[in-house]
């Protein structure tokens, strides 16, 4: 039977190649669901490029600002007439929410998309319905295409995530990136990685604050060259425009962290970030780097606050340091 991966991102992309590897699947079909993201697009392009011998099918559209409902009405229903052996889908938003109220499948699967896997776990374990209908939906049901689904949503992940109930919670070590990148004897240099995050785009946290804590960090390797490492959603003229105490090197971010840090051909001394989930990848997937996370002021933070201290939770729980 056949497999269908649903994905956005180029982390969820990721998860696919580890399922598919995992679970050595064949007739695989990929759809690829593109936003408006100039970046996330060309990683994604680059990344499918690669590795589309792990695809029998790819189907890819979006990545304009014309409405996508008529086509994604016309593939649902495309799909609806179909029976797979495992649908596996990169995220829970209100489109991925109605493709899989609408597919046959033996079973579901949740690739992993960051801080969300954790997020969607614990909403699970709390008995939250993930399904509740808006506007959006009622267009969808007035074509007769459901909009909510009964079917239980199983996890494939990297995070150690508590069992729930009947819920496979199926972990992968990225076995299948480890296979293909040369991770070993390579030579610790001097220089130090910030993991950058659009915390003052989406307004998590102040200009002022984020410029302290690119400098804490700078003071504290205060003999390593510094470079940062842009998220694609940052904007490159805020970095820019920070006054810093010493000069870092900018790097624009054009394919996922974890392969940015494969193809290097030395080891940085550390990498530095907040709260993002790419230092737990980082620290998965190269056992012998320093690894660290800087811990904003709760003060300091305009929103989202459990966000970040769910984060931290886990960091430490799974032997990443944090800096006070």
């Amino acid at each position: 039977m056949e497999n269908l991966f649903i994905i956005t991102t180029p982390f969820q992309l990721l998860g696919s190649f580890e399922a598919i590897s995992k679970f050595e699947l064949k007739n695989n079909t990929l759809i690829v669901l593109d936003n408006n993201l100039t970046n996330n697009m060309n990683q994604l392009s680059r990344l499918i490029e690669q590795n589309k011998h792990l695809y029998s099918n790819i189907i890819r559209f979006g990545g304009d600002k014309k409405s996508k409902f008529f086509k994604n009405v016309k593939l649902i229903k495309k799909f609806q007439k179909k029976s797979f052996k495992n649908v596996f889908i990169g995220d829970l938003g209100s489109i991925q929410k109605i493709f899989i109220s609408n597919m046959k499948s033996e079973k579901l699967f949740l690739l992993d998309d960051g801080g969300k896997t954790i997020l969607i776990h614990n909403e699970i374990k709390e008995g939250k319905n993930l399904f509740k209908d808006g506007i959006r939906q009622l267009r969808f049901k007035l074509l007769g295409i459901k909009t909510s689904t009964t079917k239980i949503i199983n996890f494939f992940t990297f995070f150690n995530l508590e069992t729930i109930n009947d819920i496979d919670i199926i972990n992968h070590d990225f076995e299948y990136f480890k296979k293909i990148n040369n991770l070993i004897n390579k030579e610790i240099e001097d220089k130090i990685y910030v993991l950058g995050q659009p915390l003052v785009e989406n307004r998590r946290v102040s200009d002022d604050t984020y410029i302290d804590y690119l400098n804490k960090v700078i003071s504290k390797f205060p003999k390593c060259e510094v470079y940062y490492l842009m998220h694609r959603r940052e904007e490159k003229e805020r970095l820019l425009s920070y006054t810093l105490n010493r000069k870092i090197n900018i790097i624009e971010s054009k394919q996922p962290g974890e392969f940015y840090f494969a193809e290097l051909d030395f080891k940085p001394k550390a990498i530095i970030g907040i709260n993002t989930t790419l230092l737990f990848s980082l620290k998965r997937i190269f056992n012998d780097l320093e690894v660290l996370s800087f811990r904003i002021n709760k003060k300091e933070i305009l929103k989202s606050f459990n966000w970040f201290e769910d984060a931290y939770k886990y960091f430490k729980e799974n032997n990443i340091k944090i800096i006070e």
